[in-house]
């Protein structure tokens, strides 16, 4: 369940993440939160927000398992209670590698001498720094994204959500995983080439202790990198496939028999539009997930004090 509660005489419903259709949830909203069909069709867009200041706690917990069917995450609150702390993951994902001193050096300017690029920087996630205040976040940002083939995104950590993929995408899926997603009622698969989707904070730390990162990776979803490959010519004629390859300059006379990458590094909004597009001109596309066995680093002392 992506849905939690908190036990007390009154409470506050937030919502922290939607999924795609969300807007099935709209009647929901409006039947046991007291909010009009707007409000809730607006919240539904935005992704985020408080849902109801003063619920009380039974339609409360009715609304909660219908939320989280859906893949809404919602939380319920105190009635007073603060909104969660504003937390900052960063990532920084290098598409030119001949710009790898520049970002160094540049890194070292902001974060100090010893900070140093890891090969993360080109893998899935990138390169994370956890734990940042926003001021900490929008700085770096501002640093950062005048480097030429820099991308840099930042996640509130209390509204991320992860997805589960296998360290070895060809390797056998570690022992027990299986049940254990069962368990926790996580969908075996949505989107290319992961094991489980839109897990929560909790669900990740679940996961992680119990699987070693060398057989999963838990990755948020704002973070993700991806390949699109074409293994054939789907619905198209040979002809038609040639000429398609040839219009990606990647075509000679073996690129209709072999697999081909057509595009890389997209983030997974990117792919999931790209795969679309080349579906609806008759191509069936493979998402796969860019990998590296980093893992998210905490800052070491910024240069200067940005808190």
């Amino acid at each position: 369940m992506t849905a939690k509660s908190v036990v007390t005489d009154t409470v506050r419903m937030r919502l922290l993440a939607v999924p795609q259709m969300a807007s099935l949830a709209g009647p929901i909203l409006t039947r046991y939160c007291g909010i009009g069909a707007d409000r809730a069709q607006e919240l539904l867009r935005i992704g985020h927000g408080v849902i109801a200041d003063d619920i009380a706690p039974d339609r409360a917990a009715a609304a909660l398992p219908l939320l989280g069917a859906l893949g809404l995450r919602v939380v319920l609150e105190r009635v007073g209670a603060q909104a969660p702390s504003d937390v900052y993951d960063l990532s920084v994902w290098l598409r030119d590698p001949t710009q790898l001193p520049r970002l160094t050096a540049t890194l070292q300017r902001l974060m100090g001498p010893s900070e140093t690029c890891q090969t993360q920087v080109f893998g899935p996630m990138g390169q994370v720094y956890a734990g940042l205040s926003q001021a900490q976040s929008t700085w770096l940002t501002l640093g950062l994204r005048r480097i030429a083939g820099v991308q840099v995104v930042t996640t509130n950590q209390a509204c991320a959500v992860y997805d589960l993929f296998a360290a070895d995408p060809i390797g056998a899926t570690a022992q027990g995983l299986d049940r254990f997603l069962g368990l926790m009622g996580l969908a075996r698969r949505s989107f290319a080439d992961e094991i489980a989707s839109g897990l929560d904070g909790a669900m990740r730390d679940q996961i992680t202790r119990r699987f070693d990162p060398s057989q999963v990776l838990a990755i948020n979803r704002d973070f993700q990198r991806f390949d699109l490959f074409l293994d054939g010519p789907g619905g198209l004629s040979d002809r038609e496939y040639t000429d398609f390859l040839a219009t990606r300059g990647q075509f000679d006379r073996h690129s209709a028999h072999r697999t081909v990458r057509i595009e890389h590094g997209l983030t997974r909004a990117a792919a999931r539009q790209f795969a679309a597009d080349y579906a609806a001109i008759g191509l069936t596309p493979r998402a796969l997930l860019l990998r590296t066995q980093g893992t998210a680093a905490r800052p070491a002392q910024l240069a200067t004090e940005n808190r």
